[in-house]
This record gives structure tokens, C-alpha cells and sequence, in this order.
């Protein structure tokens, strides 16, 4: 398992590029409130691999559902953002506890947005 914060988000982002999250399927995305982290899981059939990114310590999540037809759920993009704008827009309370969290974005083929960010993401990978 490897483990990424905002410091290390370069490396995070090369591990993105080189993974297979792309036309990966959403299975779940779990919030738990005890321990304030965010589970979500990956799967994508056309290279058997699993993908795990549990949130660790959330300063903010956002869920936008999407307006177009198609196959719900799968990734168009999962990126680490520099720019907390967007996500700071829809705070009551902005900036503060974003300045040092790790910022992803997942998009989905069908518009659904999730926008989470936390002081550390771990990665777990099956498959392959």
C-alpha cells in the first residue's frame, strides 16, 4: 500500500498516469464518519485490476451528480488538482483546512463529479 499527501503529490500523479484508472468502474464510494475517511474502490475489467484510494482525514468532499445517458460510473479522468477553487466554492467555510490537503477529482463518462480533500490518500492495487 502506498500512501500520498500533498507533499508527495507529484508522485501521486505519476502513479495516475501509469495506472489503469482510466475507463475503470466506480463500485463503491464509502464515508465513515468514525474515522473520517472516504473508501473508494476501482475496477477495470479490461486489465483485471482493482484500485483502492481510502481518504484519510477529510477536509472536504463533494459528490455533483451528472446529467448525461450513458454507462453510470465509469472514469473519464481522476486527477490531483492544484486549483481548490471549484471545491472552495461550494465550502460555507473556505480556504484553511484545504491549504495542506491532497485534492482529487474523479469524472465519470456520464458528468458525475467527486471532488475529495484530505491530508493523505492510501492506494491499494490487485491484480495484474
Amino acid at each position: 500500500m502506498e500512501r500520498f499527501n500533498r507533499d508527495t503529490a507529484g508522485e501521486l500523479r505519476e502513479f495516475l498516469y501509469t495506472s489503469c484508472v482510466h475507463d475503470a468502474k466506480v463500485e463503491t464510494v464509502e464515508y465513515d464518519r468514525r474515522t473520517n475517511s472516504v473508501r473508494v474502490e476501482l475496477y477495470n475489467p479490461i486489465f483485471g485490476e482493482r484500485i483502492a484510494f481510502t481518504f484519510l482525514d477529510i477536509a472536504a468532499a463533494l459528490a455533483i451528480r451528472g446529467r448525461q445517458r450513458g454507462n453510470w460510473g465509469t472514469l473519464v479522468s481522476l486527477t490531483v488538482e492544484d486549483d481548490y477553487s471549484e471545491l472552495a466554492n461550494f465550502l460555507t467555510e473556505p480556504g484553511g483546512s484545504l491549504r495542506d490537503s491532497l485534492y482529487m477529482l474523479f469524472q465519470t463518462f456520464t458528468g458525475e463529479e467527486l471532488h475529495i480533500a484530505a491530508k493523505e490518500v492510501a492506494v491499494e492495487t490487485a491484480g495484474r
